[in-house]
């Protein structure tokens, strides 16, 4: 116990010292200790997000649209079932983009990460139908490619 006490006198000491934190909590009324404490809480989500950002990206930009796939597969709608498709693709297009450039796009975007899920999410959301508007600007572009594909197949 004796401890804690000494460790508590130790940050009260630390704690007033700071002229930011006197201030912050002369103007708001709030307790240095909570201001402290709210710091240290978003420096550690902020570290924790740092680790493991390719992880939760992934997770967030694979798992609800794979979901969207199979009851759009399964409830035989063809049309979205090739705009989550198209969104597979562009998913995979954005994360080669990542891999090769990781370095530079963190340097100039620190929260990348963030970025990428804010896209697929709007992407995939349905109040936001970003992937049936994309749908709907790469299909006509996309039967003119097949087509010259298939002529060029055809000719050999």
């Amino acid at each position: 116990m004796e401890h804690l006490d000494a460790y508590a006198k130790y940050l009260n000491f630390l704690l007033s010292q700071s002229t930011l934190l006197s201030w912050t909590e002369a103007r708001f009324r709030i307790p240095k200790t909570q201001i402290a404490s709210g710091l240290l809480v978003l420096t550690v989500a902020t570290l924790s997000l740092h680790i493991g950002h390719l992880t939760i990206s992934n997770a967030l930009t694979i798992l609800a649209p794979a979901h969207m796939f199979l009851e759009s597969a399964i409830s035989n709608d063809n049309r979205r079932t090739q705009s989550i498709g198209l969104y597979f693709l562009l998913l995979k297009l954005i994360n080669t983009f990542q891999n090769f450039f990781y370095a530079p796009i963190c340097a100039y975007l620190p929260l990348w990460f963030l970025v990428k899920v804010v896209f697929c999410w709007w992407l995939v959301l349905p109040s936001s139908r970003g992937i049936e508007i994309v749908y709907g600007k790469v299909m006509p572009y996309s039967s003119l490619i097949l087509g010259y594909l298939s002529s060029e197949k055809d000719t050999s």
